[in-house]
Parts: structure tokens; sequence; C-alpha cells
């Protein structure tokens, strides 16, 4: 076809297109993958936690597909969850200094920037933490939002989540949900799923009461 195509593929392996999505001469072509080409997908929580809520919610927000992507790929890895790619310069190896020229000047949709309020922000993380029993006490604080939080929570990706069967995406992961009964502005809960030794990655996310989702922040709990 002529003119600009915009081809966006989120699914395990999904990186492993990228060098067979090369254009013909001339042609100008957006290939953004929203994992490597080894790497299983994750659909956690209903779908809301995957490199597609976070682009096409940036998509619908107006934002440029450059854009939209960069938040995409961010919010998947500071989860820990996998790394997206993007070629357009149409040589098929993705990720490079110059990819992302053409995503700069594309729009989907209106293109227009809604001024819909900020999502809310994290800003403060339990640190990394070693323990040697199967249970501690998870928590964030200092969520800055314009609206209400209505739910704070976390998943759990437990050592080898994801890389014992790569092709097979990852859509069920434990969810704690965290309360602050005392409202002093730190939520936490127990948790005592550690309990095989390893490095947990818990990611937490807060929601408002428009129902929009906070990027990702995360701890490390290595268990011994």
């Amino acid at each position: 076809i002529s003119g600009r195509l915009v081809f966006v593929y989120d699914a395990c392996h999904s990186g492993s297109f990228v060098q067979y999505l090369t254009p013909p001469n001339e042609a100008s072509r957006v290939v953004i993958t929203s994992s490597s080409a080894d790497e299983a997908a994750f659909f956690v929580n209903q779908g809301s936690v995957s490199f597609s809520y976070y682009f096409w919610s940036a998509v619908f927000n107006g934002e440029d597909v450059y854009d939209s992507f960069v938040l995409a790929k961010n919010g998947m890895e500071l989860g820990n969850f996998q790394n997206a790619q993007l070629d357009d310069n149409g040589n098929g190896i993705a990720n490079e200094k110059e990819d992302g020229e053409l995503a700069r000047e594309c729009t989907i949709g209106s293109g227009v920037v809604t001024a819909s309020a900020p999502i809310p922000v994290i800003n403060t993380v339990m640190p990394d933490e070693t323990i040697g029993d199967s249970s501690i006490t998870i928590w964030v604080e200092d969520i800055v939002t314009l609206d209400t939080i209505t739910s704070v929570w976390a998943h759990i990706k437990s050592p080898g989540t994801g890389e014992a069967d790569t092709t097979v995406p990852v859509t069920q992961l434990p969810r704690i949900t965290l309360t602050d009964t005392d409202n002093d502005g730190t939520y936490e809960a127990s948790y005592s799923g550690f309990s095989t030794s390893g490095s947990y990655v818990v990611t937490f996310f807060a929601e408002d009461s428009k129902k929009s989702v906070s990027l990702p922040v995360t701890a490390t709990v290595t268990k011994h």
C-alpha cells in the first residue's frame, strides 16, 4: 500500500517479527512489538498491566506513536515484565539510536492531546530486602493524585516466572491489596508467599476514582 504503515504486535516472542517486516524501498513503516524475540508477554490484572494497555491509553489521549511507545515500554520495563522493540528506519534492527524519528511524526486517530488529569504517581516504595522467612510487610507511601485513590495493590513475580515456556503469555500473578487503615498515607499488607529461594519482584500500582492506573514501581525481595 502507499503511505505510512504502523504495525503494532503484542504477543510472546513478538520481537522475532521485526527482521521480517522491513518495508519495500522508499516505503514508510513503523514496526512496534511488545517483547523481544525470546520473551513471554504479560497480560496481568485483566489486561490493565500490559504493553497494549499503556500504549493504546496514550494513543487515546492524543500522544504520537513514539511517545505512546516510550510510555508503554517504560511501564513494562519498570515492572520487570518485558522489553518492547521499535524499528522505523527500515533495517530490521530494533531500538537503535536512529529509530523513533518516523514514529514521532505519526499519530493514530485525531492526535489531539486531551486535558485529562495526570495518572497517580507512587513516590515512595519499600526498599529492597533480603529475608530468611516467608512473610514480610510490603508497602508504599506518598501517592500523588488530583482525584481520590480507590485501590492500591501489588503483583508478585516469583523467581523464574515467564521463563519456563516463553511462548505462553503470563496472565496471572498473585495480587495483594494494600490498605491505609490509619490514614497516614502508607498503604501496606502482609504477604507470606516468599517460600522459594530466589529474587521476587514486587510491583506496585495505584488507581484513582477515574480508573487511571499509575505506572509501576518495584522492590526486590530476595529469599535465602
